[in-house]
Parts: structure tokens; sequence; C-alpha cells
């Protein structure tokens, strides 16, 4: 049924993509067939080449946001915007919205557009920085108006200041929707937006990082490792799987220190298993563990070498961020099926929407999530979430989300169904 539904996207898709594809081409020539009628449209090739560049910008613009979120309103939000610059590039460049085209003052009205960019590069197009974005937007396009009627620009048009005030009150009208729209996406869920908007840095830069900080992380783990969630977490999870045999995995072990604590405190008789993109951290999370663990080179998204069902309880501990929301869903639905039913699964991450920003100390993108978000991603895997809770972090500018599942739905080819 998904594969039905994603087939009948891509074919709404694709003829959405000819039809306005269709619709720009038409507009590009009608200014041609205009000028085989009529002495009154006159038009060069600069014309057409300036026409045409703002024509595949505008859509290639939208288009880039359709194909990069499924948000209805976030897509309408960049739409609307998008048909009011384009309108008010033309306007100004045709006729003009101060007097006439020839008059200077228009060219107060690409500040209004700079505005715009400037702000969603800073917003880096977060649903509420675009909001904000579009009312400072609509305010630049009200300001530059009273700046034009204080200083008397176009009043020897005929209807000014009529002319001003009516273009004033319809280009403030879209920006104000744009924000509404856009505020709107965020309030519907932004952080998945801007998940899919922008994507995480990959895993060679995300490998070399740790490469290059691997001991100075694990100096560091040796005192966080003391702070009380990781043993409340671990003892959660010991009163959950005492009486259950199986393998406990952590996917993104680091320097070993959440193993090393499980094997010391709770358990030193369960078989784990780390894994780690790492070498540098592989190395070290094995010279802590000794021959009480394994610990290999892998990625979270891929647990292959555990077979399915085998594992008792897996931990994911503040790694997620370096993956989307489709890679988090993906290395979910591994960490199912290597689960065996009645499995506990334990995830800490960074809480929150947009970017982590990492500040000079690093060029990575990463990404917070919000626990509704984390938590609809496990149901989604076939995990029941029996916990989650947002904690502050001491030392941290970010609180964390802390999610607990247990795997009591199997996924089947006719969908998901509640173990009995």
């Amino acid at each position: 049924m998904t594969n039905n539904t994603e087939d009948s996207e891509g074919r709404s898709g694709v003829r959405w993509r000819i039809t306005a594809w269709s619709a720009a081409a038409l507009m590009l020539i009608l200014p041609w067939l205009a000028m085989q009628v009529t002495d009154q449209v006159v038009w060069d090739v600069v014309d057409f080449v300036i026409f045409g560049a703002l024509l595949a910008s505008v859509g290639g613009t939208f288009e880039l946001a359709e194909r990069k979120t499924k948000d209805s309103a976030y897509r309408a939000a960049v739409a609307v915007a998008l048909v009011a610059a384009f309108i008010l590039i033309i306007v100004t460049l045709a006729v003009g919205i101060i007097g006439t085209e020839g008059d200077d003052a228009n060219f107060m009205f690409g500040g209004v557009l700079g505005v715009g960019i400037f702000g969603a590069i800073m917003a880096r197009f977060q649903p509420r920085g675009m909001a904000r974005t579009m009312f400072a937007v609509a305010t630049a396009q009200v300001l530059v108006a009273v700046i034009a009627l204080f200083m008397g620009h176009g009043s020897a048009a005929p209807i000014w200041p009529l002319d001003l005030l009516g273009g004033t009150a319809f280009f403030a009208a879209l920006w104000l929707l744009s924000a509404w729209l856009f505020r709107r996406s965020e309030r519907q869920s932004w952080g998945q937006v801007i998940g899919s908007i922008m994507k995480p840095s990959g895993g060679n830069d995300v490998r070399e990082m740790y490469e290059a900080t691997a001991d100075s992380y694990a100096e560091m783990m040796d005192k966080e490792i003391s702070l009380p969630v990781y043993s409340d977490v671990l003892g959660r999870l010991q009163d959950r799987i005492a009486h259950t045999d199986g393998l406990l995995v952590d996917t993104a072990c680091g320097s070993g220190h959440m193993l090393f604590m499980f094997r010391e405190r709770f358990d030193d008789q369960r078989p784990v298993l780390g894994v780690d993109l790492s070498p540098r951290m592989v190395a070290i999370a094995s010279e802590r563990l000794g021959s009480d663990g394994r610990v290999v080179v892998g990625d979270m998204r891929d647990l292959s070498m555990v077979e399915s069902g085998s594992a008792v309880a897996v931990l994911n501990f503040f790694a997620v961020h370096h993956l989307d929301a489709d890679g988090v869903l993906e290395a979910m639905v591994d960490w199912h099926r290597a689960l065996c039913n009645g499995g506990q699964l334990a995830v800490a991450a960074w809480e929150g929407t947009g970017a982590i920003d990492y500040g000079e100390e690093s060029e990575i993108v990463a990404l917070r999530y919000t626990g509704a978000e984390l938590e609809s991603l496990a149901e989604e895997a076939g995990f029941r979430v029996t916990r989650c809770e947002v904690e502050a972090v001491e030392g941290f500018p970010m609180d964390a989300v802390y999610l607990e599942c247990v795997k009591s739905i199997i996924l089947t080819p006719e969908g998901p169904k509640q173990m009995a």
C-alpha cells in the first residue's frame, strides 16, 4: 500500500512539473506573440533573457522545496513568497510602483527583496525564522512606501499616492500571508521540514571528526559517565531484561563507557556488542572492555552482524543527530529486526528543531529532534514507546530527549501487527 501511495505521489509530481514548466514556457512566449499583433509590446533579447531567468529561478526554487518536503503549509508559504517576489520584480521593471519604471526610487524595492534573501539564509530556512523574515519583508515594503510618501517620490503620477498605497497593501498582504503559512508549518512539525531540507554531514566527515577527537572524547566521558542519567537508564534497562537471554548492543558505543558500566554494575555475564563508525573509538572501547565485550567498526543503521531476534536490548546515545529522519527510521527498522520479541530500545538525542550549532569547533551539520518526532519514528519502525522525557543536560546549552521503547509489534508484509 505504501508503494502504491509513493507511486501515486510520484506520478502526481511529474504531472505537476510538466504543467508548471509548460505554463512558464507559455508565459515566456506570450510577449513574443503579443509583439506580432501590437506595437505596444516591444521586447528585445535582454528582456526575454531577464524574464526567462526570473521564471527559471522561481520555478526551480519552488521545485526544490517541493522535492525536499511534503509539508503543504511550508510549500504554500514558499510559493506565495516566490509569487510575491516575481510580481514585485516584474511590476518594478515594467511600469514602476513609485511613479514610472524610470523613477530611481523603485530601486528601494531591491532592498525589500534583499531583506528576504538575507533573512532566509540567516534562518536556515527554518519555518519560525522564515515567518519572521516574511514579516520583516512586509515591514520593509511598508517602510519603502513611507519613505516615498515623505520624500514625494512619484508624486507626478496621475493617481499618486493611490497607486503606491494600493501596491504596498497588495505586496504586504502577500508577505504576511507567507509568514502566516510558515508559522502554521512550524506548528504542524517544522523540525521535520528542516530535517528534510538541511541534510546532516555524510559518514566520512563524521568519521573524520570522531577520529580526530576520540581521545579527548574518551577523557570527557570518564567524567560524564558519573552523571545519574546513565545509571538510571541502564538500571531501568536491566530491570526489564534481567530474566531474558540475549545480546546487548550499543549502536554508537564511542569509547565504550556505557557498555563497561552495564557490565560492571548490572550484569557481568551479559554478552555485549559495541558498534562505532570511528576505528579509533573502536580501539579505545575494545581496550576498555577487554575480553568482556566485542567492538566492531560499523554504521548504526546496519546491524547485519547481529542475527535477527538475537538481541535483547539496543542502545543509541547521542548519535542519531548525524542522521536525517529517513536515516533514523532506517536505523530503527534494523534495530527492531535485531531485537527479540519484547526486546528493549533506549535512545538519547539532542532535543529541539533545526541544526546543532557547533560554533567554531566543527563545520559538521547535525540535526536535533523533538520527542514527538522520535516517538513517531519509533512507532513507524514497529516499537511501542514506554517512556519519553526531555531533561536538561548539565554543562550543555541544549536539552536531551530520552526515549525508551519495547518491540511489541511485529512487522509483516501485510503491515505491523501487535504481539499477543
